[in-house]
């Protein structure tokens, strides 16, 4: 993915800002649509933390440090259940990030997917849902 950096010029000031694609989640050097699918791998599919770094960036996740755990996958969860990855849902922010917390947001971006998609698998419907939801 292309991003690029900007410093501000103005004097003192020195802030820099990225610019990506507009998939880019905000806050995050990955496309929504990824974290979605990193969410719903662990928390549907129960797949560990290694293997869903593994399909997100294609990598062997012998490579991981902690195969069983991938601190990022918490904070995407964290910042799904706070409303601050899909606008307008969110979930109980209280608590430890597991998978039964996540579930019923997951649940809710199946149910904003289009009626048209009612008969694909829910992999699906939940990336059709976030479309939506962003």
């Amino acid at each position: 993915m292309v991003c690029r950096r900007y410093q501000c010029q103005w004097v003192g000031c020195g802030a820099i800002v990225l610019v990506g694609p507009r998939e880019l989640a905000p806050g995050q050097c990955y496309v929504g649509t990824a974290i979605l699918l990193a969410l719903f791998h662990w928390a549907v599919e129960g797949l560990t933390h290694g293997r869903v770094w593994a399909k997100v960036t294609g990598h062997d996740p012998r490579r991981l440090d902690l195969p069983d755990r991938w601190r990022t996958l918490t904070r995407w969860g964290r910042a799904a259940l706070g409303g601050a990855l899909f606008r307008g849902v969110s979930g109980d922010r209280a608590g430890r990030i597991t998978r039964a917390a996540l579930m019923p947001l997951l649940q809710k971006l199946v149910g904003l997917a289009p009626a048209a998609s009612r008969e694909e698998p829910n992999v699906i419907r939940v990336k059709e849902g976030a479309f939506h939801a962003v």
